[in-house]
């Protein structure tokens, strides 16, 4: 997963839920200035706070499909003008396949035995064939 890529998204919907926030705010310290009436005051406040964090959760939610998505494989996915789905190879930089020493790829995974029910089939996730009945 791409975090620098990522988090550019993440930032432009904090900074678009800050904006929405602050707006709410300045609204309700508006009608509390001049409202007399405290239960108004009050659900105003109760009704702005429910709908933002309502409406958090929704945008966050898109938002992490949205991510994943776009950048769960190592590409760059998304639509063209067409509508056509589209992913281009984003790889990892040289230097850093280079400072975790994977610049040639992963290790070849090694073979488990026909039958086998030890460690290396459990270093598979135990997917091995089981011993067939003789």
């Amino acid at each position: 997963l791409k975090y620098s890529r990522m988090i550019l998204h993440v930032r432009d919907l904090q900074d678009a839920y800050h904006a929405r926030a602050k707006s709410a705010v300045e609204r309700v310290t508006a009608l509390a200035a001049s409202a007399t009436d405290a239960v108004e005051i009050r659900q105003a406040l109760d009704d702005m706070a429910r709908d933002l964090a309502e409406d958090a959760v929704v945008q966050l939610r898109e938002l992490s499909d949205m991510l994943m998505f776009k950048y769960g494989d190592g590409f760059i996915a998304g639509f063209d003008s067409q509508g056509k789905y589209v992913a281009k190879p984003d790889p990892y930089p040289d230097w850093w396949l280079n400072a975790v020493n994977f610049s040639s790829g992963p290790p070849d995974v090694p073979a488990v035995a026909e039958g086998d029910t030890g460690a290396a089939a459990a270093a598979h996730g135990g997917r091995h064939r089981q011993p067939q009945a003789q």
